[in-house]
């Protein structure tokens, strides 16, 4: 009996697991990510590396006191994006820096109000931050109007960009700031699979409210949620994506590999501005001209399915977010495993069943 729960349990959480903090039950449903395997790729974000310089200094780190939990990207000089399972107890955010233990390289700053999206497990998974006051560093642009029209297809080229963890399985918690540059593969999120992998988008918002992305070697993970995903194209570099959670039929065993749903900002740009009082800076369309040719247009690669370690043991904070809903922890191998399963598997139903 207690096997066949096992079996029911794991069955469970491989469905719609976010990527980053979790602070309350109405805020748990899913965590984000970034990650890699040492074996099999180089060391940083899967398939990418540690950021140098400062080309993604509107990456920002959330912090929840002393500790950084999420990722956000700042949009206007006093505005980040984030997560909204990410959006409760936030108290600064990092920006110009590479790493959240050498803050003194860039710019720490409170946050006065945050505004969560409603409903964001049914709805946008977002929340917009307006800080205490404004930062030196120039946001990038909304991808928008012209851009999404030229530039946004499945096939398209972005880069995920996050503090999270390293790891296909979760696990290699860092402070470091990662990229990963990879492909996206549903553009509105009106594929229910993807290779045969359920994905999950929030039918509420179907199509355009949310995009897939990522997979094959380069995913985001625990602790990349909110974080940026941009489109990259010969314009420049836009803000295409907020990263939510991995696909709803993502390995138990590796959560960050196969990648994962990102809301789409242009779909929420009126909110934005409505809640913040602040206008979002749009891309100039009067003199654009589009694409010469295509010849920029990647082919996606076919999943692989990876010969990937065992997750092994994990420590109390690793366990916390890959149970998922549970606010409890332990290392795996425990004697409280099976019970504290339980407790994240009703908890995770719980909101699961809130978001579909």
């Amino acid at each position: 009996m207690c096997w066949l729960l096992m079996l029911l349990l794991v069955d469970s959480y491989a469905q719609a697991r976010p990527r980053g903090a979790v602070e309350t039950e109405e805020d748990d449903w899913r965590v984000t990510l970034d990650i890699n395997d040492e074996t099999d790729v180089p060391a940083a974000v899967t398939g990418g590396n540690k950021v140098k310089g400062h080309h993604w200094d509107d990456a920002a780190a959330i912090f929840y006191g002393k500790q950084a939990e999420c990722t956000g990207v700042l949009v206007a000089p006093d505005v980040v994006l984030t997560a909204g399972h990410c959006a409760s107890g936030i108290t600064k955010v990092l920006v110009g820096a590479n790493n959240t233990k050498k803050a003194s390289k860039g710019e720490k700053i409170k946050v006065k109000d945050v505004h969560k999206y409603p409903q964001p497990n049914k709805t946008y998974d977002i929340a917009a931050l307006v800080l205490e006051k404004e930062s030196t560093i120039t946001p990038r642009p909304i991808a928008l109007d012209c851009i999404l029209d030229d530039y946004l297809f499945d096939g398209a080229e972005v880069a995920i960009v996050g503090f999270g963890n390293t790891k296909y399985n979760g696990n290699g918690s860092t402070n470091r700031k990662y990229e990963g540059y990879t492909y996206v593969q549903d553009h509105d999120c009106s594929r229910n699979k993807i290779d045969g992998m359920k994905t999950g988008c929030n039918d509420d918002v179907k199509p355009d409210g949310e995009l897939g992305a990522g997979g094959n070697k380069v995913d985001s993970c625990f602790g990349d949620s909110g974080g940026p995903l941009y489109l990259l194209t010969d314009r420049g570099d836009y803000l295409v994506g907020i990263t939510s959670r991995g696909y709803d039929g993502a390995s138990w065993s590796y959560p960050c590999r196969d990648g994962g749903i990102y809301v789409r900002p242009d779909a929420v740009v009126d909110w934005i501005e409505q809640e913040t009082g602040r206008t979002i800076e749009r891309p100039d369309c009067t003199t654009y001209a589009a694409p010469k040719s295509m010849e920029h247009i990647p082919i996606v690669p076919a999943m692989q399915t990876l010969d990937l370690p065992n997750i092994g043991n994990s420590n109390d904070a690793e366990w916390h977010r890959m149970v998922g809903c549970a606010n409890t922890a332990a290392p795996l191998g425990s004697i409280w495993l099976l019970p504290l399963l339980l407790i994240g598997y009703r908890r995770e139903y719980q909101c699961t069943t809130e978001g579909h």
